[in-house]
């Protein structure tokens, strides 16, 4: 884990006063390498971008089973998640309940993506949204106008889809009393 000794983390002013301390983030800039470990007992973090499907449940899941072995003494535990990050995905059930009529692939995504700024376009940053579809012949492709609603279903559907994971989470610390 890195460190930065100019810095002293909340992790490590807690771990010195006697709580264990554990985290588990989605990764990128939250990981290691920017020195987000720094004063954790236990820091894990999500680098298999190919998964990021299970990367929330999966962080519940190490949270309940890390605070479930620490739960008889002090702790101090951080998650962290990407999951309405881009890309968006569809989470289901929510998002046919949002945009019934979509008609897209399972697994389809849609990422935001950032073109090499270009002389003709005066160097502005010309921000989209691209549309992947999985598959062979799935390919990449900008969105339409009339897509955008698209993109708000699935940000929606992500949305829908934390909240209710963080209730399982929730639900978890009530079970064990925390």
């Amino acid at each position: 884990a890195s460190t930065n000794s100019d810095l002293v983390m909340m992790a490590e002013i807690l771990r010195r006063e006697g709580y264990a301390t554990g985290a588990f983030t989605g990764g990128a800039y939250v990981g290691p390498g920017f020195g987000f470990a720094q004063g954790f007992d236990v820091f894990e973090y999500w680098p298999d971008r190919s998964r990021d499907n299970d990367e929330l449940t999966t962080g519940i899941d190490k949270a309940l089973n890390w605070i479930d072995s620490h739960r008889n003494e002090p702790f101090f535990f951080f998650l962290h998640t990407y999951e309405v990050h881009d890309p968006y995905r569809m989470r289901e059930p929510y998002f046919s309940q949002m945009a019934p009529a979509a008609g897209l692939s399972q697994g389809t995504r849609i990422a935001l993506v950032s073109p090499r700024n270009r002389a003709e376009d005066g160097f502005r940053q010309r921000n989209g949204f691209v549309i992947r579809v999985p598959g062979r012949d799935g390919g990449e492709r900008l969105i339409t106008d009339g897509e955008y609603p698209i993109v708000s279903a699935m940000y929606d559907s992500g949305i829908a889809y934390a909240d209710s994971q963080l209730g399982r989470l929730f639900s978890g610390l009530h079970r064990l009393g925390v």
